[in-house]
């Protein structure tokens, strides 16, 4: 079984080096780290959010951390970070208004759509001409992410966000996910 599983690790490792993780994983860990809460980062393909990675703190882990693999763009919150920074958002007059919010604050927060009991932040991960190619968010029980904490983590979040955008690496991981 461990050969098995070790063959499995075998086969993932050049995809995601080819992705750029191997630059992302330890600015992720040290934020996840620092802010005591599971990080991930995701990237759109087609109409979804991927989660390409997350990064586990080492303490005050619990299973409400981890995003889905995969989520509808518009109704997740990395997603919709990367909708309000992108230049041509085709976006029905409703979301309109929140995406403005989202660009004015520089980070979006909301329930999850799929447990309102957890709340999860992202903020953008940007190319060098300011567009948006990812987002790193959180998630976590309500009662965790008070506004306090949230104003608490949206900073470090933003600076590894900008750590990973001006990784020579980025570039690589925009490409191997729009071009799937």
């Amino acid at each position: 079984m461990a050969i098995a599983s070790a063959g499995l690790i075998t086969l993932a490792v050049p995809p995601l080096v080819r992705a750029g993780v191997d630059f992302c994983a330890p600015q992720l860990y040290a934020l996840a780290a620092g802010i005591e809460i599971t990080t991930s980062l995701g990237v759109v393909r087609s109409d979804e959010v991927l989660t390409l990675f997350s990064a586990r703190p080492p303490e005050k882990f619990c299973e409400a951390q981890i995003p889905r693999a995969r989520q509808p763009v518009a109704s997740s919150v990395m997603g919709r970070v990367m909708l309000a920074f992108s230049p041509s958002s085709r976006v029905a007059a409703p979301r309109r208004a929140e995406l403005e919010q989202i660009r004015r604050r520089g980070f979006a927060v909301a329930p999850d759509e799929s447990d309102s009991s957890l709340l999860v932040v992202a903020v953008p991960v940007f190319d060098d001409m300011r567009r948006p190619w990812g987002a790193i968010g959180v998630q976590a029980p309500r009662r965790r992410l008070t506004d306090a904490v949230v104003r608490q983590i949206v900073p470090p979040m933003h600076r590894a966000a900008d750590r990973i955008g001006r990784g020579s690496d980025r570039v690589a991981i925009a490409r191997e996910i729009s071009s799937g």
